[in-house]
């Protein structure tokens, strides 16, 4: 009983490396038509049942995934989320109106925070093909190794 318990334990100790896998880092940039995306996010969702991750596209267009397992990926890329809701602002524009003849819109203040982020957003928000937002739809993949990569998304 004791060879065979020291038998197994060596053998663990030889095969559980094998079985982890490594992580990386992912950077790079997301261009639609040549020009840099300023907001959005970037879906790694994982083609292997491993954890999926979830990254925002900054004003340059740059991303960081900062820790991720190696494996293979579909990538999803969306705008959607900072896309400015038109009906809030023509809501709070004709509210506006009623209280004071040809008011403009209420502009951009810190004193009213949801026009702010939507004033911000407009100019941000680009509109990019639905079928890079869906695990099933989009034609993007990467098989994340382990260590520093760097991938690139272009959106056609």
């Amino acid at each position: 009983m004791r060879r065979f318990a020291l038998a197994f334990f060596a053998a663990s100790v030889v095969l559980l490396p094998g079985c982890q896998r490594g992580t990386g880092s992912v950077t790079g940039s997301v261009n639609y038509q040549g020009k840099a995306l300023k907001g959005g996010s970037i879906l790694f969702h994982s083609t292997e049942g491993l954890q999926s991750y979830t990254v925002s596209i900054k004003d340059d267009g740059s991303y960081l995934v900062p820790v991720i397992t190696a494996g293979s990926y579909k990538i999803c890329v969306e705008t959607a989320s900072i896309k400015p809701d038109l009906s809030y602002q023509k809501s709070v524009g004709a509210a506006a109106a009623k209280t004071k003849e040809n008011a403009p819109d209420i502009p951009a203040t810190a004193s009213n925070p949801r026009t702010a982020l939507e004033a911000r957003n407009a100019k941000r928000f680009t509109a990019i093909p639905d079928k890079y937002s869906k695990p099933d739809t989009t034609d993007l993949a990467l098989e994340v190794k382990a260590g520093e990569q760097t991938f690139d998304i272009d959106l056609k």
